[in-house]
């Protein structure tokens, strides 16, 4: 009959594919915490950082967005733009926020206008993120910036990992969706043995709105065996048309250096300075400290718009516990071939008690 011709098939089938594929689904899922392990090991190798930025448009107009100071260190990340006698911003980023200090000097008066704010730290920094920009962390749900390796852990399936080699580089592509319906999109992020496994190219693919792709254009090497990323130009393209590209630089760059706390204090400002707190939606004055002085009044947050529902519907996966086509395959060959054996066991005790009944004839 047919099932015992389908059973030996499928039997063997399984044991010649479903161990194999256990065993691809469990090396890839080694081989990309293996890179992931090394990508992580190389960013924090980048204890201090102290540069020059400067952000720029290039297409489809050139211009030059921002330059100023970057300090970054365990004990939080300085970020001062602008220039001292015009318009002056620093904004620091520790303790779980950021405060910005907001300076504005009148033309041809020495008076100087205050304006500060405070927001919750896991917020986009945005153009002027250098860390991000340099593809060292990355943006998540509700723009919580976030390291690579709990950024996968967003994907609405599993990551892949795909080894290649350019221009004599080893390259480890760590591939992976996320969002769903009209929000989702698929991520590429080549990590780059030459540079301790550190992102050097990024690519953001969206199935109706096309793709943006970062790429690093220059790593700086200031102890052997650490990189820093210093240049950066991201791209996005309409089908295959460019429709904005940026540059991101750091100049004067010095890494791993001593930074003292004393350089990552924002400017003094005067008593009586309002500060707008984003965290709670209220504005308060403040003495020269931070210290509140006076009663809080309401400060709603205005939202230009809340992110898409869907977008932020993540599903979360350990890369320890993947599930893939390949173990899709897995599974529906066990349950083919347990089928299978059930209905040839059924049919054995179906001819063994025909063969045992009394009226039951010789066997032929």
């Amino acid at each position: 009959m047919l099932v015992f011709r389908v059973v030996p098939v499928l039997a063997a089938v399984w044991l010649l594919i479903g161990p194999n594929v256990r065993q691809n689904v469990r090396a890839d899922a080694e081989g990309l915490n293996r890179a992931l392990i090394a990508h992580q090991s190389a960013r924090e190798s980048i204890r201090t950082v102290q540069a020059n930025f400067r952000v720029e448009f290039v297409h489809p107009k050139a211009e030059v967005v921002g330059t100023g100071t970057y300090l970054r260190t365990p004990d939080g990340t300085l970020i001062r733009s602008g220039k001292e006698g015009e318009t002056a911003i620093d904004t620091l980023y520790a303790g779980g926020q950021s405060r910005t200090v907001a300076r504005a000097w009148r033309k041809g008066k020495d008076q100087v206008q205050y304006n500060a704010s405070i927001a919750p730290v896991t917020q986009s920094y945005g153009l002027l993120d250098m860390w991000q920009r340099l593809l060292l962390s990355n943006y998540g749900s509700n723009l919580q910036t976030m390291p690579l390796e709990q950024f996968v852990d967003t994907a609405t399936d599993r990551p892949k990992l795909k080894l290649s080699r350019k221009d004599g580089r080893s390259l480890a592509i760590v591939s992976f969706p996320i969002g769903s319906g009209n929000e989702s999109r698929r991520l590429d992020f080549e990590l780059d043995s030459q540079v301790n496994y550190l992102v050097r190219r990024s690519t953001v693919t969206h199935p109706s709105a096309g793709y943006s792709q970062a790429e690093i254009l220059e790593f700086f090497e200031p102890q052997p065996g650490v990189f820093m990323p210093v240049k950066c130009r991201a791209r996005s393209y309409k089908g295959d048309e460019l429709t904005q590209e940026s540059l991101y630089s750091l100049t004067d760059v010095a890494v791993n250096i001593e930074i003292s706390k004393e350089k990552l204090k924002l400017p003094s400002m005067p008593s009586g300075t309002l500060v707008a707190d984003r965290i709670q939606g209220t504005q308060y004055p403040v003495d020269s400290s931070w210290v509140q002085i006076g009663p809080s009044k309401p400060n709603p947050i205005i939202k230009v718009g809340a992110p898409a529902k869907e977008f932020a519907e993540f599903t979360t996966q350990s890369v320890d516990e993947p599930t893939s086509w390949s173990a899709k395959i897995t599974y529906v060959f066990g349950a083919l071939l347990g089928a299978a054996i059930l209905a040839w066991l059924l049919m054995r005790w179906r001819r063994s008690k025909v063969a045992s009944s009394p009226s039951a004839g010789p066997a032929t």
